[in-house]
């Protein structure tokens, strides 16, 4: 039970970072990396879409059994 609810909060936390990430990326940038330059806002897209998809995995998963032989 421990398991659903640590997929369930790692789920929260990458899809609002990967939203923030889509909608906002060179305001993200210039907090994690200051001094990247304008035209690489798609980088951070890119990296809030993958941050999105990787939430939704876990939100999908997160009934399954966790490690062991079974997942």
């Amino acid at each position: 039970m421990v398991s659903s609810h640590l997929s369930r909060a790692s789920a929260l936390l990458l899809g609002v970072a990967g939203f923030a990430f889509v909608f906002a990326p060179r305001e993200m940038l210039a907090l994690l990396a200051p001094g990247t330059p304008p035209s690489a806002t798609w980088i951070g897209q890119l990296l809030g879409a993958s941050l999105v998809g990787l939430g939704c995995l876990n939100w999908f998963n997160r009934h399954t059994l966790l490690g062991g032989i079974y997942a």
